[in-house]
């Protein structure tokens, strides 16, 4: 069994199962292959985008707006963004 060294980010990690598909056989791709490898895909995607950092914005006293889409969040209640799950910075 090959040694793994080193390690990449989840968003290589994102490209890497994109380009993978291409080069599964087509005898495997069935509709619910398909369905299911979209969905654990999505997940991951979701994941990565998680490993961003949004830092906030305070436009008036008390309001924070998230940096990445901008959208007003209570920055003490959320660990993320609610609205475009990107990690927030305290």
């Amino acid at each position: 069994m090959r040694e793994i060294k080193g390690k990449c980010s989840n968003v290589e990690a994102v490209h890497f199962f994109e380009v993978l598909l291409d080069y599964i056989s087509d005898d495997f791709k069935t509709e619910s292959f398909c369905r299911k490898y979209e969905m654990a895909l999505n997940r991951f995607r979701k994941e990565a985008s998680k490993e961003r950092i949004c830092v906030t914005r305070e436009i008036d006293s008390g309001k924070y707006f998230c940096g990445s889409c901008g959208e007003q969040i209570d920055k003490e209640e959320y660990q993320y963004c609610p609205y475009c799950g990107i990690e927030i910075f305290r």
